[in-house]
């Protein structure tokens, strides 16, 4: 064993460093070398967060880790991204967060994970009562993949944030997740980029939306789209109230993009009134327990309030007028809310996503 990956793992018997973001030759190791490092980690109770990014620890290596993982009380975040698992690494780290009670971020980027791995992580995950955020960018999850997730999503109440992008999961998955999120009440930001999803995928995710009361962003650039798909996702803004960004970058088209301006600009409007509505009910005082305040109704009679005196500190006595609401009719007036990017499809200020996305939850 190399010196210094040696040093490392002595440093980490000893309770002697917090976070494992740095290994020497982190890059390089070999699947010894993690299976010497998971021995480690299980006489460690200091460490709170570990990143294993690049290497060849491969299964074994992977579940030695997970072995380790299972039986600890201080990890909070794991990144376990490009280390080769494959389905057999994927079981173990299944197994792990069965068990875990303190895991809340989990990173399994590039990992070469198919249907039999993804299956055991989503059983697991409808058990585990900690987890908040799975990233499973760039594997090779299936429309039967996308089923476990689907049926994943009707059972966890933890997790808020995932990211399917770069999978296979095309328009029989996306009707598979479809079903998942008209059941699901906690999940509120879903990524699904590179999947091959059509216009019929949209179709069947469109109608999720009209029912869906949590989601406040679903992520679906580079795939196949088209207007058609726009058309139902703007479709679906009518009836929804808590979605506030909708990325349709680079679906695919003659010019690389939804080509239909008005349908755009639709979208981005029915944006705007869901961010305003909520920023308008996050300005009222918290509402007493055991009292109902019903979510959303306002929105359409509060589609005027300007974005800056929504976002106004609560706690302030100023009595100076607020501003008035930018005016949409007018073509001149800057849009304070809402930005586009190059393909003019919508974005969110990162502040107002902060704000809408910490009342929802406080909420809910």
């Amino acid at each position: 064993m190399r010196r210094a990956v040696k040093k490392f793992i002595e440093e980490l018997k000893q309770n002697t460093i917090t976070t494992l973001e740095y290994i020497p030759y982190s890059s390089e190791l070999t699947q010894d070398e993690g299976i010497d490092i998971a021995a480690a980690l299980g006489r460690n109770n200091s460490i709170t967060s570990m990143e294993f990014l690049d290497n060849e620890i491969r299964g074994w290596g992977v579940k030695a880790i997970g072995g380790a993982l299972g039986c600890n009380r201080t990890i909070t975040s794991v990144a376990l991204e490009g280390t080769e698992m494959g389905n057999f690494g994927a079981e173990h780290i299944a197994c792990a967060l069965r068990y875990n009670e303190s895991i809340t971020s989990i990173n399994l980027r590039l990992n070469r994970i198919s249907c039999h791995g993804i299956k055991a992580i989503m059983a697991s995950l409808k058990l585990n009562k900690t987890l908040r955020s799975i990233s499973l960018f760039h594997n090779e999850i299936n429309a039967d993949g996308a089923k476990a997730v689907a049926d994943m999503l009707t059972h966890n109440e933890t997790i808020t944030w995932i990211n399917l992008g770069g999978n296979r999961i095309d328009d029989q998955g996306a009707y598979y997740l479809a079903d998942g999120l008209k059941n699901n009440k906690t999940l509120t930001e879903l990524c699904l980029s590179f999947n091959n999803i059509g216009a019929p995928g949209a179709e069947y995710i469109a109608d999720a939306l009209k029912k869906n009361t949590t989601l406040t962003s679903i992520e679906l650039p580079f795939n196949w789209i088209y207007n058609a798909g726009a058309q139902a996702i703007s479709s679906a803004l009518d009836d929804n109230k808590t979605l506030i960004v909708v990325d349709l970058v680079g679906n695919l088209g003659p010019s690389h993009k939804v080509e239909d301006k008005n349908l755009l600009e639709a979208i981005d409007s029915k944006l705007q009134r869901n961010i305003r509505a909520i920023l308008f009910l996050a300005t009222l005082p918290p509402k007493p327990k055991n009292s109902f305040m019903p979510q959303f109704k306002a929105a359409q009679a509060v589609s005027a309030v300007p974005i800056t005196a929504a976002i106004a500190d609560p706690k302030s006595n100023s009595t100076e007028p607020k501003p008035r609401a930018p005016d949409d009719s007018n073509p001149n007036e800057p849009n304070s809310s809402l930005a586009t990017d190059f393909f003019g499809n919508t974005l969110c200020e990162p502040n107002l996503m902060r704000t809408v996305t910490d009342f929802l939850g406080n909420n809910r």
